[in-house]
């Protein structure tokens, strides 16, 4: 089988995605468009939308899938933003191992990822609409080359941090 890599998306209107990666460990992250094909072992881009918020919108975090879709709750519940995110719902299990929630520890802005020809056309920067978001091999290849000239927030990863929605 073969490894994908996917953009989760996380709504700051609903979730203090900052809150949950300082927690640590593995999280769960909502999904609904490709549940059945989101698998154990892809890989995942956590992309932070702006929602009515001032936080810098994309990508903040890199990581893997450990756990399948399952109805799951919300990990972190004092991350909630609205009483709905609290509801059990399909969730894949995270393990997060690089966070880069602010443009000084190399998050890849929305700006940033709009600008790459390979993502032109691709429904995180046309839209913006949804919670999981496919990407092709070249996509991956123009996301990784970003994120790999990026300083991590530690200055080489930092292992298991948290995302919702």
């Amino acid at each position: 089988m073969t490894t994908r890599t996917w953009i989760l998306q996380s709504n700051a209107d609903r979730v203090d995605l900052a809150a949950c990666l300082a927690v640590g460990g593995t999280v769960a992250h909502g999904v609904r468009r490709f549940v059945g094909d989101i698998a154990v072992g892809d890989r995942v881009f956590l992309w932070r939308a702006r929602g009515r918020t001032r936080v810098a919108p994309g990508i903040v975090a890199f990581g893997a899938v450990v756990e399948p879709a399952a109805i799951r709750p919300l990990d972190h519940p004092e991350a909630a933003r609205t009483d709905t995110v609290l509801r059990p719902k399909l969730r894949v299990r995270l393990r997060v191992d690089d966070v880069r929630l602010t443009l000084e520890e190399g998050m890849i802005p929305r700006e940033d990822v709009r600008r790459l020809p390979e993502m032109a056309g691709h429904p995180i920067v046309t839209s913006n609409m949804g919670s999981d978001f496919a990407l092709d091999e070249a996509q991956v290849e123009a996301l990784m080359s970003l994120w790999g000239r990026r300083p991590s927030s530690d200055g080489g990863g930092t292992p298991s941090h948290s995302s919702q929605e």
